[in-house]
């Protein structure tokens, strides 16, 4: 009796280690994956920004090991004579191509202000996935974009069922408004979305830029818009203005003080900026001409035919007695031809930065005219015509700027 207890406890145990093996999952092995670089016609530093981050999401699930490559879907589609929208038979031959059976590739795309990403996993031996997100441009920095790429590549990766569960959680912020002391109410995006009162309240909105709007009974509608970013905290202040009563000319004389200060400050950056590069000009013209009236070029020059150049010459190694060595005269032509490209190229440059400042100067209106000018200001203004010369000569330079108004 004693021996069966025994077997029937060892039958146990061999059962219940049975149905462990049975239902504990198995260590698996993670999926190899590689991300191409996103294809964009008009977001291309976005979808560089996004590709990167989508490789950092990639290296931190620890269900997936990132492959390392730089490969593009719009050159590789290009190579492979693959349809604009790759096909099956497409991915596959890039899957060859690549040596990597599953890869992430999508597509980001401008749209009514918005950055829409489609997003898809190819599988060579198993069920591809895809998703697509929308945000806005706005958030796009470093933060913002992680979280745009772990957000999209746990959509990817999750299974039906989660999936519907994440997107149904829509990732929002909060949004903090003051409107003064007031009454009112809140319309967000077009649409009412509650009361305010004593002047403030706290929102929960989508990710994403919103226009809001405070309406309060007998005040303007005071409007301002926000940019959402998921679990941050952002604060709009909105300041209505009783009907009848004019506009807060304290806001409107500084920003118009600060846009006129902004303005004289950059005319007067780019003019001197001009005068730098003037004078560096100036300067490569005269080391062409110190270079052209060099000892050493004149007595190789006298000593060749007067319809050869002396600099092709010298390339050639054409010695000429008692004088210095071909080397030493292409070396000066070599300086010479540095410094005559450089010349035009300053002179240019810096015709246009003092150009540009003095026509921000002559046309600058933003700051209010005095009185006694204002029947003066009400003509039409004249518009300033700016004419810039450069005279180069063989021993001299000059630039001219003709301002006329």
């Amino acid at each position: 009796m004693q021996r069966t207890s025994l077997a029937l406890i060892a039958l146990r145990a061999l059962l219940a280690l049975g149905a462990l093996a049975i239902t504990s999952p198995a260590w698996a092995d993670p999926e190899a994956v590689q991300v191409l670089a996103l294809q964009s016609d008009d977001a291309v530093d976005q979808a560089q920004a996004l590709t990167l981050a989508l490789k950092s999401a990639a290296e931190r699930q620890s269900n997936l090991k990132l492959v390392p490559g730089d490969y593009s879907l719009e050159v590789l589609s290009l190579a492979l004579a693959c349809p604009d929208t790759p096909d099956d038979a497409c991915l596959d031959k890039i899957a060859n191509k690549i040596k990597t059976p599953s890869f992430l590739w999508g597509t980001l795309q401008k749209s009514d202000g918005k950055l829409d990403l489609k997003l898809n996993l190819y599988r060579k031996n198993g069920p591809s996935r895809a998703t697509e997100l929308r945000y806005s441009p706005k958030a796009n920095d470093g933060e913002a974009t992680a979280d745009i790429a772990d957000r999209a590549l746990a959509q990817i990766l999750s299974s039906p069922a989660s999936k519907h569960n994440e997107q149904a959680a829509t990732p929002t912020g909060k949004l903090l408004l003051s409107a003064d002391d007031l009454e009112g109410e809140i319309v967000i995006d077009g649409a009412p979305a509650g009361p305010i009162h004593d002047g403030h309240a706290e929102l929960a909105l989508e990710v994403g830029d919103h226009d809001v709007t405070v309406r309060v009974d007998g005040y303007r509608e005071a409007e301002g818009n926000v940019t959402v970013l998921n679990g941050k905290n952002v604060v709009l202040r909105l300041h209505p203005v009783k009907l009848g009563e004019p506009l807060r000319a304290s806001t409107s004389s500084d920003d118009t003080s600060a846009s006129h200060s902004s303005n004289s400050g950059a005319a007067w950056g780019a003019i001197i900026v001009g005068g730098a590069l003037g004078a560096a000009g100036l300067y490569s013209t005269l080391r062409v001409n110190s270079i052209n009236h060099d000892s050493d070029f004149d007595s190789y020059r006298a000593g060749i035919a007067k319809s050869d150049d002396a600099c092709t010459e010298a390339n050639r190694g054409h010695i000429v007695p008692s004088a210095t060595s071909p080397g030493r005269i292409s070396d000066l032509c070599s300086q010479s031809k540095t410094f005559e490209a450089l010349q035009y190229i300053f002179f240019g440059l810096g015709a246009v930065a003092a150009g540009t400042g003095a026509l921000i100067l002559l046309t600058d209106d933003s700051a209010p005219p005095p009185k006694k000018d204002a029947a003066r200001m009400r003509r039409a203004p004249e518009r300033a015509e700016i004419h810039p010369s450069v005279m180069l000569a063989p021993n001299a330079a000059s630039i001219e700027l003709r301002v006329k108004f």
